[in-house]
């Protein structure tokens, strides 16, 4: 039925254009014509209309034009293929090829899209053939120093788990030197030798908080003689005098007979008082009770220093 409507439309225009030709468009026939019109579906597969000349013209839709101006957009953005995926190239790949269908496309995007193409191309050729998955030469350089870094890391961990048995331990303890005596270099290497054991697999808990207590003394130590500038020998002598008297009274009482005002001590002095109740602690001779006082005045005294 809509078939037959608009060919009977179309009819009643040719009829227009037949009766304006012929000059014998009357009033009434024209009003005839104008209700046929709109009694006509008002939809067809193409809009048409009549000229000023009654001739018949069917509209085109924009849709090839627009078609253009996206591969216009879309070869101006451009995109940086080195960084994309293998999916995403491909992607793009077949997008490039799908607008070289597009009709009346002009020579220069054509020629833009092919030339697009071929370096996708070559770029998926390329992977393909290295294996790569798009990673460059240096991110693979990279990730081999980067494995064989954590690698090297983790044997180093395994050799320490593995060889650090609790003899062992024992016998590192027993072989501390405080760190008021050693020059830098012994006292690096003893620092760093504590930290290895105590993440060791066979240290006990007391073992390791042992060790943790040597590594804070060494770093205070250093931070110590770095703040001191050069009065390394006057420490020493100090420290010297400090572990003889804690040696010949044998409870540890030594660090804390010390009982002038935190407040009133300068910052190296502190520091100096802090670093000798810490090589109390690690010396394995305090009784519970004197262990349990002397970190408690330790960690008061620590506040202080830190608060200044």
């Amino acid at each position: 039925m809509g078939t037959k409507q608009g060919a009977t439309a179309l009819y009643i225009v040719l009829g227009i254009q037949t009766e304006r030709q012929s000059m014998k468009l009357t009033p009434t026939k024209a009003s005839l014509f104008a209700l046929a019109l709109f009694v006509a579906p008002a939809t067809m597969q193409a809009p048409a209309f009549a000229t000023s000349d009654g001739s018949i013209v069917v509209a085109q839709a924009g849709q090839n034009s627009k078609r253009i101006d996206n591969i216009k957009k879309f070869l101006e953005r451009g995109r940086n293929i080195a960084k994309l995926s293998e999916d995403q190239l491909q992607q793009r790949l077949d997008r490039v090829r799908g607008f070289q269908n597009t009709p009346n496309l002009p020579s220069d995007l054509m020629a833009s899209l092919q030339q697009a193409e071929q370096e996708l191309s070559n770029e998926l050729s390329r992977r393909q053939q290295a294996g790569t998955g798009g990673s460059t030469g240096a991110d693979q350089t990279d990730a081999g120093q980067d494995n064989g870094t954590k690698n090297q890391r983790n044997q180093q961990q395994q050799s320490t788990d593995a060889g650090a048995g609790s003899g062992d331990i024992d016998a590192f303890l027993a072989s501390v030197t405080p760190a008021s005596e050693l020059d830098d270099k012994a006292l690096r290497q003893q620092m760093r030798k504590a930290a290895e054991l105590s993440k060791s697999s066979g240290v006990s808990k007391d073992q390791r908080k042992q060790l943790r207590e040597i590594v804070r003394a060494s770093r205070d130590e250093m931070a110590k003689r770095k703040d001191g500038g050069g009065k390394q020998s006057k420490d020493n002598g100090t420290q010297q005098d400090m572990a003889g008297k804690a040696d010949s009274g044998g409870n540890g009482n030594t660090a804390m007979d010390d009982n002038a005002d935190p407040e009133k001590l300068s910052d190296a002095e502190l520091r100096k008082r802090l670093s000798s109740m810490r090589d109390r602690l690690s010396s394995n001779d305090l009784t519970p009770a004197e262990k349990k006082a002397l970190r408690q005045r330790l960690a008061s005294e620590r506040a202080i220093l830190r608060n200044r």
